[in-house]
């Protein structure tokens, strides 16, 4: 179980256990062999090994080792080590990864899930035009070391958008991010937080025939929270044989959790009424009209894809996954 600890503590151990350096990294893990293309969690370390010849392990106290392949890919490097690396160092250090971008308003939090092209970003993004500053993208960390609230944790990774998105949401592209995702860095419009703010709002991002938006409260409120994306299997992993016990007091009402249904291509009449992608600019301004405003928005979760990952853990507490997800 990790320790209670402050918002500043929780940030030391992010800086210090998410450092790295290059050098040789094993093939195995307590005793369990890993093949190219699999993950490892055992004894409190990580081991990836990718197809592309990318070693990852991280030991703690240590930080983190890359190996690099001859004639590597350092883009590619980077979405590992901010993926699936950054998520196992994370989940073994008391954190909770969730699949969301988020903004800030008022020194709390608001974030957005749902499955991929759900214009999660690009919600974010576009918010930063109605002045929300960043607080991440696609990874949100909770602590669960905080006593006194819902902690979340500053975002790690650089905006990333589509081409389609910079239109709607006026983001400028920075540099392409490379290995063949078709996406490029964004400069947020209002600037990012870099600093721990309780996690007021999640908000599923749906389809419906209209925009709307009501609360979830009550059980359904946390079976809400459930998540299919790959960090969650790693935070399962890493939870083998015993998981950190989460010790926040979450109020009644926080996080809040809503569903926010918005209308998609199969609810409009033609192909010309159809908005591109998923992303849906009136939406985004409605959004931020509210939030500036008063209330809180809402939110309905659609059926998210399979988790990316399969296979049998081979060797208990030694934990082995396919990893196809950076």
């Amino acid at each position: 179980m990790v320790a209670a600890r402050s918002p500043a503590e929780a940030m030391a151990v992010l800086a210090r256990e998410t450092a790295w350096h290059y050098g040789p990294v094993p093939h195995s893990l307590a005793g369990v062999q890993l093949e190219p293309g699999y993950r490892c969690i055992a004894d409190g370390c990580f081991l990836l090994r990718c197809e592309s010849g990318y070693g990852y392990l991280y030991q703690p106290g240590a930080g983190i080792t890359i190996e690099r392949p001859e004639n590597a890919d350092p883009d590619e490097e980077i979405l590992w080590l901010n993926g699936s690396v950054y998520a196992g160092v994370a989940c073994l250090n008391g954190f909770l990864p969730f699949h969301a971008s988020a903004v800030a308003h008022n020194g709390r939090v608001f974030a957005f899930t749902g499955p991929g092209g759900a214009g999660k970003s690009t919600l974010a993004a576009g918010l930063g035009a109605k002045g929300f500053p960043l607080f991440c993208d696609d990874t949100l960390l909770i602590d669960l070391a905080t006593t006194d609230r819902v902690l979340a944790m500053p975002g790690h990774k650089r905006l990333k958008l589509r081409e389609d998105a910079f239109a709607l949401t006026g983001a400028t592209p920075v540099q392409p991010v490379g290995a063949d995702t078709g996406k490029h860095y964004a400069l947020p419009l209002a600037g990012d937080v870099g600093q721990p703010l309780t996690f007021d709002t999640l908000v599923f991002l749906a389809e419906g025939p209209e925009l709307a938006w009501e609360p979830i409260t009550g059980a359904e409120r946390f079976a809400r929270l459930a998540d299919d994306h790959y960090t969650q299997d790693i935070f399962a992993e890493a939870a083998r044989p015993s998981a950190p016990a989460p010790r926040h007091r979450a109020g009644p009402d926080r996080p809040a959790v809503w569903p926010v249904l918005r209308p998609g291509p199969r609810h409009c009449r033609s192909s010309h009424e159809r908005p591109p992608s998923g992303h849906r600019p009136w939406q985004m301004a409605a959004i931020g009209r509210h939030w500036a405003g008063s209330g809180q928005p809402g939110a309905t979760r659609s059926a998210g894809p399979p988790p990316c990952m399969t296979g049998p853990c081979r060797k208990r507490p030694s934990w082995t996954r396919r990893n196809s997800c950076r």
